[in-house]
């Protein structure tokens, strides 16, 4: 993201890194400003707040000519306002650079969006590219199927990797731990958002029901929001429950998908699909060990988990793709769905199905094959992503193909 965020900072006054705490902003902050004049603030003091509220004139005045970077800008959400007014009097791209680990336009108390002078920039866990040094864009590589031959893909990759993986999830911190500490990295982690930062979102929410909330969608990840039966489980009333949502979106701590109706059937369903954010911290929130996953009868469990993964991987990479796309789920009333659906600007779509299986079976395209005629000329390329070694051309623009294909593309001749 580095190379767009540069742009950004030498096109518009002010440049927002957001993302849940622990995921690199601060890190990625002092990267988009090595060697240029800058003065940093964390919000996470208590006397720079106190200086803020009293005079943000004179402390946002004194840094003239330098870049200000204001870390973690949603504890004290009226600095808004502020960092606003000096813009409107110098609009010099490159003035400000804020970092929030809460989504600064969901903020309920947020009395200004900036609009018009900023440009986000939103960061995730560590991709599986990063981690290996490769830059990865997994729709670019299977559009250009001609030159790529996805069909030649091969991996060494085994089910057991994929669960150390998806265990291990995105957060470099929790990447470095040795395994013992990693269950206290996560209960801790969780323990100081809920108890801390959620309440700089909403005063009144409830840490307990909160924490509910997190543990019943990281039993059921990547599957469809059933509002009722979490406010239930959780014993919340319909009218608030949706606020515990808003929370623990704002907070980076989820990420939503939503139904892809473009009225192929008569019978489209309209649920989002919610997960949490990082595998990782779903794992050990819902009990989830490694060891228990590598099993052979974990499929129940790992299906759903490998599905969130996917998702996690894709929405990464569609902060640097090369063919920019916006990601669906499609199901209707007679239980035909894919998983995911990447839908490009052009309006072309690429499908999805995820798979935990170690080999193909035709059944696992029958809903792929069906909405790729429906979509007609529409239809981009379409994949079943599996556990398996070897890639497979199964029809026309459709593969089967390792979930390993996703990153391990990035090495393979184009």
């Amino acid at each position: 993201m580095l190379p767009k965020a540069r742009r950004m900072l030498e096109a518009t006054p002010v440049v927002v890194i957001e993302g849940a705490r622990q995921v690199g902003k601060s890190t990625f902050a002092g990267m988009l400003l090595d060697g240029r004049p800058h003065v940093s603030l964390t919000l996470d003091d208590e006397g720079t707040r106190t200086l803020l509220r009293e005079d943000p004139v004179g402390l946002l005045g004194q840094y003239a000519g330098q870049t200000v970077l204001i870390d973690e800008a949603q504890r004290e959400p009226d600095a808004l306002i502020d960092v606003k007014a000096a813009v409107d009097k110098d609009r010099r791209p490159g003035r400000f650079v804020l970092t929030g680990s809460s989504d600064l336009l969901r903020l309920p108390r947020s009395p200004e969006s900036l609009a018009g002078r900023s440009m986000v920039v939103s960061l995730r866990g560590l991709s599986q590219g990063e981690l290996r040094g490769q830059r990865e864009d997994f729709a670019s590589w299977l559009l250009a199927q001609q030159d790529t031959k996805p069909e030649r893909f091969g991996t060494t990759w085994t089910r057991q990797e994929y669960v150390t993986e998806i265990t291990l999830g995105g957060y470099p911190e929790l990447r470095a731990l040795a395994p013992d500490l990693r269950r206290d990295w996560v209960r801790a982690y969780i323990a100081a958002l809920l108890r801390r930062d959620a309440r700089d979102i909403r005063k009144r929410i409830d840490p307990v029901r909160l924490r509910a909330v997190l543990r019943l969608l990281a039993a059921a990840p990547a599957g469809e929001l059933v509002k009722g039966r979490i406010a239930q489980a959780a014993g919340l009333s319909a009218s608030t429950v949706n606020g515990y949502f808003d929370t623990l979106a704002t907070m980076f701590l989820t990420i939503d998908v939503p139904p892809w109706t473009r009225n192929l059937t008569r019978r489209e369903t309209g649920r989002h699909k919610v997960s949490v954010a990082d595998t990782g911290v779903n794992a050990y929130v819902a009990g989830l060990a490694a060891a228990k996953l590598a099993t052979v009868g974990a499929g129940q469990d790992l299906g759903p988990l490998t599905e969130a993964f996917v998702t996690s991987e894709l929405l990464k990479q569609s902060g640097w793709t090369a063919n920019p796309f916006d990601m669906y789920h499609w199901r209707d009333a007679d239980g035909l769905e894919v998983d995911l659906v990447l839908e490009l600007e052009d309006g072309r779509a690429i499908l999805l199905e995820v798979k935990t299986a170690q080999a193909y079976r035709p059944a696992q395209a029958t809903s792929l094959r069906r909405v790729a005629a429906a979509l007609g000329d529409r239809f981009a390329a379409g994949a079943v992503l599996g556990m398996g070694s070897h890639g497979l051309r199964i029809g026309d623009r459709m593969y089967y193909l390792p979930i390993a294909a996703l990153w391990d593309h990035a090495d393979r001749p184009q």
